[in-house]
């Protein structure tokens, strides 16, 4: 086996509470759960034994399937089925069950439950069967069999269910890898070996197949209102650590899992995997369920059951694209190994029952080898503390002989069910069409068949509320309602990606041809993953290849999906992978082993964490990364050990050490194989259609031929051998575990998932080395999770991580709470630059005889040498190119070897403009090189030679120099595409003709990136996708192609949308300057309490610079976690802003006092580090539409002013709010403004919300979540200028805040055009809020007017007897009597500042916007006056106001007629008048209590 040694440990992706947990006991087990809610034991032995799945009847009596703990395979447990199911009876109404009888016994292995219309459907495997009790007894006396999967496999993975969806079908999981023939129910035989989601009705009819996947155990599933399902299982992805087991969207035809080749190869694919929406590592997650009560605050979310890790998992959805994205929280935990949650279920009040099954199950999935059959299970009940108790839960009251309409609005989920079914009758057709209750209206008339039901079905499209449009479109789909298909094409026009995924997959499963070319159309933009999935398996399902279009990637993989189906390659019979015998400990072995865990454990409090790195580390003592890899370091062949001491115990670690085969990770067992040729052993590396490839150690694999194996075994034992008793020394062991239970992963990486990209590293790329010192961490981070400081430093420095103090202008004296000193600090430079990294280039050994070079180039700048398409690293690996260099085109037919001077030919200058779009084409026929500009030759050369790509990636907007990438373009590019042979004349005129919206095609064409993404950082190779490309800092998208005009947009254009001009074309815009991730390694890393404040927070760091004191601070928000109790009031940070006016990243240092910053930022530290922002252009030009967010941000440091008098507008100025509510005792959360874009529901539950300081910077989707708010009832103060002035978007990675300003002279970008003003993120129009559908004045009743210098006026009393001015706190002061005072010569209103949309119109002499109506019932109750310009509603610039008024800004009360309440000040320096005027501080605090907001006790 050779001398190596492995840790075989299951690597868990430990997440973390987002709340503020509390522990209930309940012996043997202590639950940690959040606070707020409360857990009950409800059915213990001898009531139950081993509880697996529950399912209520609509009485509420309980049914379980309950084990005899057999921990034989599943196949052996058909011979001798002991399994149960259990029926318990809550019998005075207490929520404990007091009966417990059987129902039904001798089960095999049970693996599901589900009562139905007085049946009890049981899933074991290879049956779902059907138990009824026919003479009333509460005994089964009769059992079907209603669906025969016809294979079992060791684990008894075959079979999950069944599960009722809201459509009324019946839901079950395929899993393992046996194969399986069933009859569909569209008269086709199906054969697989893959694992799939299937559904029928309950009558058994309709079988169809709904997903497939390579992963061997789908388990649970749940589904939400409108019919989408969610599946949790396990084996998902084994590539790295906390990627094995989740959850993920089913949608409809995708494919799952693993890349299993041997079981997938088979099934047409749309292209890939699809991705998983939350990993969980190992967890064996089991039951899930998405509660439909909200008495638990829980409604829409899912909670999962973790058989592996002892808890039920919380997940938290939200719209991403055509799918979701997911949180990942821990929600219920017991620190008992024996506690193994299976299931978890809704009750009829809202409480969420839990079954724990005990510790007897070993057959598979546990990280425990030893089966404890004799700790037996419980079922347990979570309630929400103070809940309203709910009478008569499942309408038992209700007269269900006569069932009414008016029963699907019901506040009872149980009541809607069963009304849906009680309702489903032809006869109640017109009246369910009036429901107030749509989405239930809808379900009911599904269920009823007949053409009158399907064309009321169809009316459902026409619904405002998209859910219940995306329901309609899930009935369409199942029914195959032809006369649907018009109204589905319209729907694939809509901007909503979810609702044309649904209309696409209703579309295929119709099968109408009419609707091929609309579905092609659909996927011509920058489409998500499940969407163009949707679209693709569409077109497949339709299957009329011949019209489909040629060169079109989608029809292309559709082509590929017919090929694979029609080819249907059989299977070589991969032999079932027998369980190991089961061994019996030797006690006396058993007794030595146990006495010597003892004695190490003993060890453990001294073990040293420095000692036991080094040990770790020795490759010659421990050996441990020879086997496994722990962060960048060591060998992927063992688990991955990053950051295992987040997940196993310091005892688990010991035991795992000293004896591996008492507990080996799924996955990493050793198999033992018999051929006809002999026995081969090992872990299954690769498991194809043909072969499976074992490995007994790193490097060292064996291929075995499927069609010869004739049996495989696992082994019980590990093969890491028990070496490390004579290894290591008793305290080194000690060592060893003490170390690795501090290699944690963060818990804020954790709660975001495990498949966040790896940012820390590019292609090699010319770095800029900056002076002094610079840092970044999160923006935001919750209270509990740890925060991490990102650190470049030339000199030794200090750092202290604060809470920002009582003091507004002295920094000195922040509470502290932890410091970091560090003497040998460490410099990480920049990499700035965009340019196309193609990995994958052309062959390097491949001597080319033609060859052309194309593409369309837009330069901002013609100065220097910049890489256009090139093959080539200076000066030793010299390929082929095209170059810009000082407006001349340049291009290089290398050797691939040493730089040669005369493979170089170039144009003359000047046929090359700034800002203008060229056609660059260099073509080569073996003796002739010519270059064309715009269809015409510029530049003709003889030239005969050896031509060969260069042995180094292929790079768009840059070149390769001593193997770095450099020398960026700077400007536009589009259709780059290469041919290996040269285009003749008429060609390259036919080209520059088309003006790049095209895809060139032919057997000549190498590669091309037609650049039509539009969105993200991933180039697709249109030839044959090996030449796919990563886009290195971003670049920009949505500028459009050679084609289009961007300035023929009108600004005041509400029609154009750029997905459907088809004129528009594509380009990609780069830039030598753009960095939008510094990309640094974590220097510091400290967990925050718990229970500090929400606030802001910094990390300070104090250092010298040739002598003088120097600060830094690096500053961040501390939000409370997601569960724990809201503060009555949040103040919303506007971080956007700080974003947006942070104009230099990296400055030069300055002393520790306030220092002014204006809107260029602070000198740079070094002349090529990025100094673009919202308000400056980058180095060469290219209007700024992106800023970066992992990047230092000093625009938000405590200590910077803005004009004089000590003014700042931005967090110095915003702090002055926190100190007068921490002054007068108010309690108060915080957030920024990129925590309300991620989460707008964030804002519920809270009695009010302050938005505070330069809020200038608003997203669509904090817009709306404000205003969805406001609607609810909640109650919004704002205090703020400028308000919702400019639209932001941010990128899923959380990169990039996105930003098109249009407009000079407003502070719009000088080279921006209107028609590129629409975002990347959402292909939506940008600029100012007011243009693009989001105006201030709608939703919080005042807009901007303008800006000015440091003049700051303060109010005038315009209503001395509104109430907010007489109580509680009475201001005695008349009508025109002035308040709002800093000093008494500076007031409260200046810089900018706001005014109502009636005071901005009379201002404006001709507004652009016709037809606008100021809402009604807003208040001014005090203003503030001065003879200004002003900046009018059409916003083009600064200007002598019309009318006679002279308000600048305006105090309002609006009680909305749309619901909610706002108070508004119009000016940003309203807190910094605040903290020091007496009147507005009464103001203030009337506003507070008249929004229900209290001060502390």
């Amino acid at each position: 086996m050779g001398k190596f040694f492995l840790f075989f440990i299951s690597l868990v992706n430990l997440t973390v509470f987002h709340s503020k947990a509390k522990t209930v006991s309940v012996p043997p087990h202590n639950f940690t759960l959040p606070d707020g809610y409360s857990l009950k034991q409800i059915a213990a032995p001898p009531l139950v034994q081993r509880p697996i799945h529950m399912s209520f009847d609509k009485d509420g009596v309980l049914y379980v399937t309950d084990s005899s703990g057999n921990t034989e395979s599943a196949p052996a447990q058909l011979k001798n089925p002991t399994h149960r199911v259990l029926r318990l009876v809550d019998k005075d109404g207490d929520g404990v069950f007091d009966e417990s009888t059987v129902f039904a016994d001798k089960l095999p292995f049970p693996e599901g439950i589900l009562v139905h219309k007085g049946s009890v459907f049981v899933g074991a495997p290879p049956h779902i069967w059907e138990f009824q009790d026919t003479d009333g007894d509460h005994v089964a006396d009769k059992k079907t069999s209603r669906f025969n999967g016809g294979s079992i496999e060791g684990c008894g993975n075959d079979l999950h269910g069944p599960y009722m969806g809201v459509d009324g079908y019946f839901y079950w999981c395929k899993g393992a890898f046996d194969p399986q023939t069933h009859l569909l129910g569209n008269g086709k035989l199906f054969k697989s070996s893959a694992a799939h989601i299937y559904r029928a009705k309950p009558d058994g009819t309709g079988l169809e197949v709904v997903i497939t996947g390579g992963m061997n155990n789908p388990v649970g599933l749940a589904f939400d209102e409108n019919g989408e399902r969610f599946l949790s299982g396990t084996f998902f992805d084994l590539s790295g650590p906390g990627k094995r087991d989740g959850i993920l969207h089913a949608v409809y035809g995708g494919t799952y899992g693993r890349k299993n080749e041997r079981v997938l190869s088979p099934h047409p694919s749309t292209g890939g995997l699809l991705p998983i929406l939350s990993q969980m590592g190992p967890a064996a997650p089991s039951g899930i369920v998405m509660p439909r009560n909200n008495i638990l605050g829980l409604k829409g979310d899912l909670l999962c059951s973790n058989f592996n890790l002892r808890r039920i998992s919380r997940h938290r959805l939200t719209m991403s694209g055509s799918s979701y994205s997911s949180t990942n929280e821990s929600f219920l935990e017991s620190d008992n190994s024996d506690f193994h949650p299976t299931d978890v279920i809704e009750d009829a009040d809202g409480s969420l029952l839990v079954a724990d099954t005990g510790s007897w199950y070993m057959i598979c999935c546990p990280t425990s080898k030893v089966a404890k059959p004799h700790v037996l299970g419980s079922i347990y009940r979570i309630k929400k503390v103070g809940a309203p108790k709910i009478k008569d839960p499942r309408g038992h009251e209700l007269n269900w002989k006569n069932p009414d309409v008016q029963w699907l609005s019901d506040q009872r989920p149980i009541v809607v069910s069963r009304s849906i079914e009680a309702l489903s009758k032809k006869g109640n057709i017109k009246e369910l069409m009036q429901a107030k209750a749509r989405i239930p209206a809808l379900w009911t008339v599904h269920r009823i068949e007949g053409r009158e039901a399907r064309q009321s079905v169809r009316e459902f499209l026409n619904d405002d509320n998209p859910q219940v449009v995306a329901a309609a479109i899930h009935s369409i789909g199942l029914w195959q309602d032809q006369e649907a298909v018009k109204s589905l094409i319209s729907i694939l026009r809509y901007d909503n990606p979810h609702l044309v995924r649904l209309a696409a997959m209703a579309l295929g499963k119709i099968g109408s041809a009419e609707a091929i070319k609309p579905l092609i159309d659909a996927g011509s933009g920058n489409i998500d993953h499940f969407l163009k999935h949707a679209i693709t398996y569409a077109l497949y399902e339709i299957g009329e290849t011949e019209v489909l279009p040629s060169n079109n990637m989608i029809a292309d993989q559709v082509r590929k999906m017919v090929s694979v189906a029609k080819g249907l390659p059989s299977l070589s019979v991969m032999p079932e992978i027998e369980l190991a015998d089961a061994v019996d400990g030797d006690p006396q072995r058993v007794a030595l082993q146990t006495k010597r865990i003892e004695e190490i454990t003993q060890l453990l409090p001294d073990g040293d964490v420095n000692r036991g790195r080094k040990i770790f580390n020795n490759v010659a003592k421990s050996l441990c990364l020879t086997c496994h890899v722990m962060g960048s370091q060591g060998v992927k062949f063992g688990p991955d050990l990053t950051g295992i001491g987040s997940i196993r115990s310091k005892q688990d670690l010991l035991e795992a050490i000293l004896y591996p085969s008492s507990s080996i990770a799924r996955y990493y067992e050793r198999v033992l194989v018999k051929t006809k040729k002999g026995e081969s052993s090992g872990l299954i590396l690769k498991d194809t259609r043909n072969e499976m490839t074992l490995s007994n150690a790193p490097g060292v694999q064996q291929s075995v031929p499927i069609k010869e194996i004739k049996s495989a075994k696992y082994s019980n034992v590990s093969l890491m051998p028990e070496v490390f008793n004579d290894l290591l020394k008793p305290q080194e062991i000690a060592d060893l575990v003490v170390y690795l239970t501090t290699e944690k992963v963060s818990t804020d990486q954790l709660s975001k998932g495990s498949d966040k990209k790896d940012n820390t590293s590019i292609p090699p790329h010319i770095p800029v080395d900056l002076p002094g010192l610079h840092a970044y961490s999160q923006k935001s981070v919750s209270a509990g999770d740890e925060i991490g400081f990102r650190v470049s430093s030339k000199v030794p420095y200090k750092m202290s991580i604060v809470r920002l103090g009582k003091d507004p202008e002295n920094r000195d004296n922040d509470p502290v709470l932890k410091t970091f000193e560090v003497d040998e600090p460490v410099a990480q430079p920049i990499h700035p630059g965009s340019y196309v990294h193609v990995s994958k280039g052309l062959p390097h050994s491949r001597r080319l005889s033609q060859f052309t070079m194309e593409c369309w180039i837009r330069p901002f700048n013609l100065s220097g040498w910049q890489g256009l398409v090139t093959q080539h690293d200076y000066p030793k690996k010299s390929g082929v190119g095209l170059f810009l260099q000082n407006g001349s085109i340049e291009f290089l037919t290398g050797s691939g070897g040493e730089f040669d001077a005369s493979s170089m030919h170039q144009t003359p200058a000047g046929l090359i403009k700034a800002q203008t779009w060229h056609h660059v084409v260099a073509t080569w026929d073996g003796k002739i090189k010519k270059i064309y500009i715009d269809g015409k030759v510029a530049a003709e050369f003889p030239f005969v030679g050896v031509v060969r790509p260069g042995q180094t990636p292929l790079r768009i907007g840059a070149y390769g120099s001593e193997g770095l990438a450099s020398n960026f373009y700077n400007g536009d590019i589009a259709m780059p595409a290469l041919y290996g042979m040269a285009l003749n004349e008429n060609q390259v005129k036919s080209r520059y003709q088309d003006r790049g919206l095209t895809i060139p095609n032919g057997n000549s064409l190498l590669a091309c990136w037609p650049l039509s993404e539009e969105k993200g950082q991933t180039v697709a190779d249109s030839v044959t996708g090996t030449h796919k490309g990563t886009i290195i800092n971003l670049g920009t998208w949505m500028i459009g192609g050679p084609s289009f005009d961007a300035t023929k947009i009108d600004r005041h254009d509400t029609i154009y949308d750029p997905v459907k001009d088809v004129t528009r074309g594509h380009g990609l815009r780069l830039a030598s300057d753009e960095l939008y991730d510094a990309r640094w390694k974590v220097n510091h890393r400290f967990k925050l309490p718990g229970n500090i404040k929400s606030g802001v927070y910094a990390g300070r760091f104090d250092f010298n610079i040739n002598g003088k004191p120097m600060r830094y601070h690096s500053t961040f928000i501390v939000k409370k976690p997601a569960s724990k109790p809201k503060a009555p009031l949040l103040v919303l940070v506007s971080s956007n802003t700080w974003l947006a006016y942070n104009s230099n990243p990296f400055p030069g240092n300055h002393s520790p006092g306030l220092i002014q910053m204006g809107t260029g930022g602070l000198a740079n530290s070094h002349p090529k580090a990025p100094r673009y922002s919202c308000y400056s252009d980058h180095l060469n030009g290219q209007p700024t539409y992106k800023i970066g967010m992992n990047v230092p941000w000093p625009a938000a440091g405590p200590n910077k002013t803005y004009i004089g008098g000590g003014y700042s507008h931005l967090l110095r100025g915003e702090r002055f709010l926190h100190l007068w509510l921490d002054k007068h005792g108010y309690d108060y959360d915080v957030i920024t403004d990129h925590d309300l874009d991620k989460n707008p529901e964030i804002l519920n539950g809270y009695k009010a919300v302050c938005i505070n300081g330069h809020s200038e910077y608003w997203s669509s989707r904090a817009y709306d979540g404000l205003d969805s708010y406001l609607k609810g009832g909640g109650c919004a103060v704002v205090m703020s200028g400028n308000t919702m002035f400019w639209r932001v978007s941010f990128d899923e990675e959380g990169n990039a805040m996105e930003c098109r300003k249009f407009g000079k002279s407003i502070g719009g970008r000088a080279q921006a055009k209107v028609g590129e003003l629409y975002h990347s993120h959402d292909f939506k129009r940008g600029s100012l809020m007011r243009f693009c559908g989001y105006p201030a004045w709608k939703l919080v009743g005042l807009t901007c007017l303008g800006w000015a210098g440091g003049d700051f006026k303060p109010y005038k009393i315009d209503l001395p007897d509104h109430f907010l001015f007489k109580g509680p706190h009475k201001i005695d002061l008349g009508d025109g009597e002035e308040f709002g005072f800093v000093n008494e010569k500076i007031g409260a209103v200046g810089h900018e500042y706001d005014v109502r949309l009636s005071t901005i119109l009379e201002a404006t002499k001709n507004p652009k916007v016709k037809g606008l109506v100021e809402p009604e019932g807003i208040v001014t109750v005090a203003s503030s006056h001065d003879n200004r310009s002003v900046l009018d509603f059409n916003a083009e610039s600064h200007q002598k106001r019309a009318g006679e008024g002279n308000k600048i800004a305006e105090i309002i009360y609006w009680d909305r007629p749309e619901g909610g309440q706002v108070f508004h000040t119009g000016s940003i320096a309203t807190a910094w008048a605040l903290y020091y005027d007496e009147s507005l501080t009464k103001l203030f605090k009337n506003v507070l209590h008249h929004f229900k907001v209290k001060r502390k006790d």
